[in-house]
């Protein structure tokens, strides 16, 4: 008994053992042969970000202590501080007439600071552009902008050949479709220019279009050419800043007042894809100084509706089978046949006449309860007296004083009262005297 005690815990201690030796090595081998890594996955821009084109600007500039405050209501600039920043993203969409301009350039000179993107100049209406004799222009693609430094299509298919190989030595997840559509894209190759706002900071952007903004201060139009395109040049401000690239200027900045005015060719360079490109981010923290209140004017482009379909497919289509089960009920023919009804109970031949009486009565038809009283009474007179119906009334009064033995008089109030009675009280005594006359016949 003894020798069995010390045999089980002896047992319990080899498999033990066993086990752990069995979990080491199964850890070892997933650590030896298994590596773990992280993938990530475009999953697109967030709802916010989509609503939001400037979302990248307004979370970097917040960072810097700059208070962002995004308008959605009509640009007023009589509620925005003189200390303030505004900016629009395109110019020619908020400030439309010759009264907005006015308020715009009244603002500015008493201290304030603008920034506004151009873009595409609207014809036909009054600009702020034109006080500050910007011109935009718009330039056509060349065939350098395809091939890039001259190359041909086949040239820089061998590089990205070559660059395909060597991402797969450095273990870069890039795919051949992916090269070959970078090849085939007819995006235009983006440039870069510098912008100097001080002596010890220039900054590299990227052309993020292919507008450029003229200015005769610069020389980009001939001095014959120059009234022609921005009429008589007046110096009522000055030109503090600019920054040109080999296709035009893309940056001016002016002074008018006691303010200042920053035109940009485009403002994409702060959207949401393009903040982190270049000295973008850096260029806008120099544009919007710490501590400042900046506020945001820009047009909200809203989602297609395949999008939104797209997105919310399943809502969609529980919304569009309830609409079709809706159609089908309220369009479905419903039939039935029409059964006649068979009353057990008809109604006593005295009750229809108290019913019949009391609704005359009611409307005050007199005349038709006394005719069938009447029409009875002729015809009793008739069987004792040939062509009574026909005789008048004077003739038909005696004789029925004789047949009943009633005074003339009463047959003459009876007959007189037959067209006559006006109230309920007068019928019942009608009623009486012709039962009296009926029952002597």
């Amino acid at each position: 008994m003894y020798a069995m005690a010390e045999g089980v815990p002896l047992k319990k201690l080899i498999l033990s053992v066993v086990v752990l030796v069995v979990i080491s090595s199964i850890v070892w081998y997933f650590n030896t042969f298994y590596e773990r890594y992280d993938k990530e996955f475009q999953s697109g821009y967030s709802s916010e970000a989509i609503k939001n084109p400037f979302l990248a600007a307004k979370q970097f500039l917040q960072d810097r202590g700059v208070k962002f405050v995004e308008e959605t209501d009509e640009l007023d600039f009589d509620s925005i501080g003189f200390g303030e920043i505004v900016f629009l993203s395109k110019v020619d969409d908020m400030i439309l007439t010759q009264s907005q301009i006015d308020e715009a350039l009244e603002w500015v000179g008493a201290g304030g600071s603008l920034i506004i993107g151009v873009g595409e100049e609207i014809q036909g209406n009054a600009s702020l552009l034109e006080y500050f004799d910007i011109d935009p222009v718009e330039y056509s693609r060349d065939s350098s902008d395809f091939l890039g430094e001259g190359k041909t299509f086949s040239e820089r298919l061998r590089e990205r050949n070559k660059k395909i190989e060597s991402s797969e030595d450095q273990g870069e997840d890039l795919t051949v479709d992916d090269m070959f559509d970078e090849v085939l894209s007819a995006t235009e190759a983006l440039g870069d220019y510098s912008v100097s706002l001080n002596e010890n900071d220039t900054l590299t952007i990227n052309n993020q279009d292919r507008i450029v903004l003229n200015h005769p201060s610069l020389g980009d139009v001939g001095a014959d050419e120059q009234e022609a395109v921005y009429g008589t040049y007046e110096n009522h401000y000055s030109l503090d800043d600019y920054a040109r690239d080999g296709k035009g200027s893309r940056f001016l900045q002016f002074s008018y007042g006691d303010g200042h005015l920053t035109a940009l060719s485009s403002t994409l360079l702060w959207q949401n894809s393009n903040i982190d490109s270049a000295d973008h981010a850096y260029f806008l923290a120099l544009l919007v100084p710490e501590k400042s209140t900046i506020r945001f004017f820009y047009n909200i482009i809203s989602p297609s509706i395949y999008t939104l379909v797209k997105r919310n497919f399943l809502e969609s289509l529980i919304a569009a089978l309830l609409l079709l089960v809706a159609w089908v009920w309220y369009s479905a023919l419903r039939v039935q046949g029409v059964r006649h009804e068979a009353t057990t109970q008809r109604r006593a031949f005295s009750e229809h006449l108290k019913a019949s009486a009391e609704f005359l009565i009611s409307k005050q038809q007199y005349n038709l309860l006394l005719e069938p009283m009447h029409a009875d009474i002729n015809a009793q007179m008739r069987l004792t007296h040939l062509g009574y119906n026909d005789m008048s009334a004077a003739e038909q009064i005696p004789l029925l004083a004789v047949k009943t033995g009633f005074a003339k008089e009463t047959i003459q109030s009876w007959f007189d009262a037959l067209t006559g009675v006006d109230n309920h009280e007068h019928m019942i005594a009608i009623i009486k005297i012709g039962n009296e006359i009926r029952n002597k016949l």
